[in-house]
């Protein structure tokens, strides 16, 4: 899960990055702030995803003690 939330994370700061690297024009920024939005919903719905999913297994499962011995 940390990997999948790191991914888009990074992708997000080196899009940043590279904007705030340049004079960039209007347009141009406008483009990088929608790529952005499209990167935030993204993350929102596999983090919306993987807590729908943590939900629904803690309630559900019971799981049986186990020695570590």
């Amino acid at each position: 899960a940390s990997h999948e939330l790191r991914t888009p994370l990074t992708a997000m700061i080196g899009v940043t990055e590279t904007a705030l690297s340049k004079d960039l024009s209007n347009v141009q920024y406008r483009e990088v702030l929608k790529k952005l939005f499209e990167q935030q919903r993204e993350l929102t719905n596999m983090t919306n995803s993987l807590l729908l999913l943590s939900d629904n297994r803690a309630g559900q499962q019971s799981y049986p003690q186990v020695r570590l011995d």
